[in-house]
């Protein structure tokens, strides 16, 4: 074998390699919402400030999640992330239903979000025992 074609066929192998590493790994993945996510400064719910940070996986067309709600002065949230539902991405537009209490189906936050470039801005619903409080929100990636 000639010593170019040794070196081209190297050089091929070293390719394919290097491209199933990046599959494998989720450096081929660009979706713009995987990631971590977090409110910007200055969110407020019930007159209190609030921290909310999400966590977001996306792979072809499943897009997966958790979230994690920090709130001062109020105990009753759970100290675990969970886990987000009904999680739907068109490319532009995210929205998911949070059960902030797994075990109380009468408590849920309801996100709508559009992508504008580096941030995630749009709605947040808290549906809380038949009464709803809804304001605007915005997240930018960490």
């Amino acid at each position: 074998m000639p010593r170019n074609q040794s070196y081209t066929n190297s050089t091929a192998i070293l390719a394919v390699l290097l491209f199933c590493f990046s599959v494998v790994s989720g450096c081929g993945n660009n979706s713009p919402i995987a990631g971590s996510w977090t409110t910007v400064d200055g969110s407020i719910i019930d007159g209190i400030p609030f921290k909310m940070n999400i966590s977001l996986t996306h792979n072809s067309d499943v897009v997966g999640g958790t979230a994690e709600i920090v709130l001062k002065n109020r105990g009753d949230l759970p100290d675990d992330p969970f886990q987000l539902t009904e999680m739907r991405f068109d490319g532009e537009r995210l929205s998911f239903v949070s059960l902030t209490f797994p075990k109380d189906r009468d408590e849920c936050l309801i996100l709508h979000l559009k992508l504008d470039k580096e941030h995630l801005k749009g709605t947040f619903r808290e549906i809380d025992n038949a009464k709803e409080n809804a304001m605007e929100i915005v997240f930018r990636r960490e």
